[in-house]
């Protein structure tokens, strides 16, 4: 929000929490205006709930925003209501603070599933890599997840990835920042204990898993998997959660099998994230029939190969 950061800075979510400060930085008049029937003063608490939410909203479907704090200072009411929401506080983004900021979004968002984001830009802080880190360990309630330099945290990430996931909807990972060297993080092949019904969106950059892995989420609908162009990067580092559940080298059929299980896939992107170079001569087509749009990058001969066998009317 870089056109909001002067008025940011001086409402920030960490000040916004600290009641008594706020109290210093309102308007003087405040306790005078008060006393005064301002339409600012009659708007209904369900209606400024309603603005709020509004203002929650963000472009990004895996993230929100925190526009709605910035005028909640306006009357203690307006506070007292956006205080009293939880779904405001269900979106923590661990680029704000550490700890105790992440403890107090954790509990005035009580029981409502939670949505967290580390992004990219963010300083790679210990502090707020640790709140993430515990965060992930102790809330099973977790609606979307998004990271970004995942290899920061990578055992407790493979914890959280290893337990069912019921309320999951977006999983977002990266496991590189776009500087040297690069990693690549191989995720547990019972992801989410094979357990997450709501899960619609995955997207993965420097990840490997394998394809019968995505098998027991059939209510996908999009998935990216990307890595980046061979011979870009000059070294990688291989991360692997344990040595048993190595990834074998993917097959076309494997590929294909798990694609023509995604019943309800509409959106499909494939960088650079192919099987094996040997094309077998016969392979089970995989149709989508609710497809709407498809990227893929790697070889020619790969990518028409996955197109040739890839039935999807919705893109014809």
């Amino acid at each position: 929000m870089p056109a909001l950061e002067e008025d940011w800075n001086q409402y920030s979510p960490k000040t916004f929490m600290d009641t008594s400060s706020l109290r210093t930085a309102t308007i003087p008049s405040e306790e005078a205006r008060d006393e005064h029937s301002s339409p600012v003063h009659l708007v209904p608490d369900d209606v400024l709930n309603g603005i709020f939410m509004l203002l929650c909203r963000s472009r990004d479907k895996l993230a929100a925003s925190w526009h709605w704090s910035l005028v909640t200072h306006v009357t203690r009411r307006w506070r007292s209501v956006a205080l009293s929401n939880p779904l405001l506080w269900a979106f923590i983004p661990f680029d704000y603070g550490g700890h105790g900021w992440v403890e107090e979004c954790c509990r005035r968002a009580a029981h409502v599933p939670l949505a967290l984001t580390q992004p990219l830009q963010t300083p790679s802080h210990s502090a707020r890599m640790a709140a993430f880190r515990d965060c992930i360990t102790s809330t099973s309630h977790v609606r979307s997840i998004r990271i970004e330099r995942a290899h920061l945290i990578i055992m407790a990430l493979n914890r959280f990835l290893a337990k069912p996931a019921r309320v999951l909807e977006c999983l977002h990972i990266s496991a590189n920042d776009g500087a040297l060297p690069r990693y690549t993080m191989f995720l547990p092949r019972r992801l989410f204990a094979s357990t997450a019904p709501c899960l619609r969106i995955i997207s993965l950059r420097g990840c490997t898993i394998q394809w019968t892995t995505l098998e027991a989420f059939p209510s996908l609908t999009k998935l990216s998997l990307r890595n980046d162009e061979p011979g870009i990067a000059s070294s990688h580092i291989l991360i692997r959660p344990h040595a048993s559940e190595d990834a074998a080298q993917a097959k076309w059929e494997d590929m294909f099998a798990t694609l023509n299980t995604l019943k309800r896939l509409r959106e499909l992107t494939i960088e650079y994230y192919w099987p094996d170079h040997v094309f077998p001569a016969s392979v089970t087509f995989a149709t989508l029939p609710l497809l709407e749009q498809i990227t893929l990058k790697g070889h020619p001969e790969q990518c028409a190969y996955a197109l040739a066998h890839i039935n999807a009317p919705a893109c014809a």
